[in-house]
């Protein structure tokens, strides 16, 4: 398998190293990690960004000391230009789910320009599902971390903010990664199944 440069931010150099990067990049996957399905009862734990093939970022809102000294909000507010530049291409799996969770903290996005999972479903229709897993398994053969790893099943489930940060980086990292790495592949499936036009319509 292909090697992976994963980083956890724990800095505001790292922070803006990152966002240079991505910046630098036009276009990013990104994608939220909570303690629920449920995106306006979801406490955000951190958010994970990728702009290329084997590299991603997470940062942990729960970093002990924080990543930036004001914690949450503040994270949020060095975030910002960078979720909401009108210049950034954003990518994102059923990211409706994402932009909620961060309308839920007092930040607005502009609308996704790539959702994966509705590309997989213009192309593919009701012919596989579209979940990040089962795509990850489709186009890379990958079989990505199962979320029951790191918060367990049933009664003894814990939530993600229990998890110890280190495990959901990688987690988070790969699910940016592999939101990134779909966007490129059904970018030119799109074109190709000639199905751009009903997808951004």
């Amino acid at each position: 398998s292909q090697r992976r440069d994963y980083r956890t931010v724990r800095t505001r150099a790292e922070l803006d190293a990152m966002a240079s990067e991505l910046r630098a990049a036009g276009a990013y996957a990104l994608d939220t990690e909570t303690t629920s399905l449920f995106p306006l009862q979801a406490e955000l734990v951190g958010m994970s960004f990728s702009c290329s093939e084997g590299r991603a970022w997470y940062v942990p809102f729960n970093h002990d000391p924080p990543v930036v000294p004001g914690g949450k909000r503040e994270l949020l507010d060095a975030l910002a230009p960078l979720l909401q530049g009108p210049a950034l291409t954003r990518v994102g799996q059923n990211h409706k789910y994402d932009a909620l969770v961060l309308r839920g903290n007092g930040l607005r996005l502009p609308p996704v320009e790539f959702d994966t999972m509705i590309a997989s479903f213009t192309i593919a229709g009701a012919n596989r599902r579209h979940n990040l897993d089962d795509l990850a398994l489709a186009y890379f053969g990958l079989q990505k971390i199962p979320t029951s790893e790191l918060i367990g099943k049933g009664a003894k489930q814990i939530t993600m903010d229990q998890v110890p940060i280190a495990k959901v980086a990688e987690y988070a990292c790969e699910d940016a990664e592999v939101t990134w790495r779909l966007y490129e592949v059904l970018r030119k499936e799109l074109a190709e199944t000639g199905n751009e036009r009903l997808f951004y319509e």
